[in-house]
């Protein structure tokens, strides 16, 4: 494994991934308006990074790997992209579905839930390149 690779996919798929957020906390720095955790993960962004990326980390996985019922590939799948989809969509029907309109932040009370979804993403993100050989140098 490379080590230059690795820092680059983890620095790419966080920061690159989540620029609306660095984007958002410049902004409210220039407007010099607070910044918290719930002002700027309040529109439930995180869950849409996370299912994204474990969306196109599966395609990725699915495109170089048989996805057999019971392999490894189809259970670390099944596991972690299943289930974070699966909360993903619904605490986000949940929440909306009681504040359509009438919350700025409807999830600033979740951050918990989001920010785990996402780490779960990031951790599958990396099993799948560690599987498909991403890290390995091209000889």
């Amino acid at each position: 494994m490379r080590l230059g690779k690795i820092l680059s996919f983890l620095v790419l798929t966080v920061s690159g991934g989540l620029l609306q957020l660095w984007v958002l906390a410049l902004m409210m720095y220039a407007h010099h308006e607070e910044i918290y955790l719930g002002s700027l993960l309040g529109d439930g962004g995180l869950f849409f990074f996370s299912t994204s990326l474990v969306c196109t980390s599966f395609l990725l996985l699915a495109n170089q790997r048989e996805m057999i019922l019971g392999s490894a590939d189809f259970n670390v799948t099944i596991i972690l992209g299943g289930s974070l989809t699966l909360t993903s969509v619904v605490y986000y029907s949940s929440v909306l579905s009681g504040t359509v309109g009438r919350v700025t932040a409807p999830f600033s009370s979740h951050l918990g839930v989001m920010i785990c979804c996402a780490i779960i993403a990031v951790v599958y993100a990396f099993y799948v390149a560690v599987v498909t050989k991403f890290f390995r140098s091209q000889q």
